[in-house]
C-alpha cells in the first residue's frame, strides 16, 4: 500500500488579517486528516511597500518563521504585510507518512475591514430569540 500523498494546493484567497486562511491540498492514498501535520509560517521579511508599488517579490528567497500548527491560521496585525506559507505531512490510519508538501500565499496579508455592522449591531442583543419568536435588526438611522 502506498503511503498517503499530496497532489496539490492552493490558498482560500487573499491573505487578509483577522480572517482564517484555509488551504484546499487533495491528499490521495487513504488519507486521514487527523493523521497529517499541517504547520503554518509566516515570512520574516514585510513587504508592504513593494507590494503597493506594484514590484514583484520573489516568494522562493523568503525566509519563514514557524507560527502554529493546525488545518487553519488566522494572520494578525503583526502579519500585515508578510507572506504565508503552509506544510501538511499526509498521514494515514497505519501511521504512515507522506512527503512533506507546501505552498506560499499568492500576496501578503493584507488589513481586513474592520467590525461590519451587524457584529455591531449583534452585541446589543446577546440572548437568542425564545421559541416561536422571531428578531428583525435593520440598519435605519432615525
Amino acid at each position: 500500500m502506498a503511503c498517503p500523498n499530496a497532489r496539490a494546493g492552493a490558498t482560500s484567497g487573499a491573505a487578509v488579517g483577522g480572517t482564517n486562511v484555509g488551504w484546499a491540498v487533495t491528499i490521495v492514498n487513504r488519507p486521514l486528516q487527523s493523521a497529517c501535520r499541517f504547520r503554518w509560517f509566516v515570512s520574516r521579511e514585510v513587504h508592504s511597500d513593494e507590494i503597493g508599488e506594484g514590484k514583484k517579490v520573489d516568494r522562493r528567497q523568503l525566509t519563514w518563521t514557524e507560527r502554529q500548527e493546525g488545518p487553519a491560521f488566522t494572520p494578525g496585525p503583526e502579519d500585515l504585510g508578510r507572506f504565508i506559507k503552509a506544510t501538511c505531512t499526509p498521514g494515514d490510519a497505519d501511521g504512515r507518512k507522506g512527503p512533506e508538501f507546501s505552498a506560499v500565499s499568492g500576496c501578503a496579508v493584507s488589513a481586513g475591514p474592520g467590525p461590519c455592522p451587524f457584529e455591531l449591531r449583534h452585541a446589543f442583543t446577546p440572548a437568542t430569540t425564545a421559541d416561536k419568536e422571531v428578531r428583525c435588526a435593520t440598519y435605519l438611522q432615525c
